[in-house]
């Protein structure tokens, strides 16, 4: 008679050893499910640039917002922070406050050159 074949139903003697723990990527964190990088914050003289357009406080808040604005839209090209178009409209409303006092000191010349009793 020939020998009997290996027995699939006998046991190892070694107890059971868990698989190892997943080693982490040598890579750093995996990036996200979409490939969208967190969103950097939103410039802080970008902001000021359009609430101080917006308080125009005599012209001096619109020289403000000029100042600030061009500042902020260098940073945020050089940074990538937010805030590019609040930086824009910053320098567009400030501009534009500053074009309403120079044409009101315009205005107020040529009234006091043509009629000199004009305020009185």
């Amino acid at each position: 008679m020939s020998e009997p074949g290996p027995n699939p139903y006998h046991q190892s003697h070694q107890p059971y050893q868990p698989s190892q723990a997943p080693q982490p990527s040598p890579y750093g964190a995996p990036p996200s499910p979409y490939g969208y990088a967190p969103p950097r914050g939103t410039n802080g003289l970008a902001i000021a640039s359009l609430v101080s357009s917006l308080v125009w406080v005599c012209g001096v808040g619109s020289i403000a917002a000029v100042i600030c604005g061009h500042v902020a839209r260098s940073q945020v090209k050089r940074t990538g922070e937010q805030g590019a178009g609040l930086a824009l409209a910053g320098l567009i409303i400030g501009y534009l406050g500053i074009a309403v006092v120079v044409l009101y000191v315009v205005v107020v010349l040529v009234t006091v050159a043509t009629d000199p009793d004009a305020f009185e």
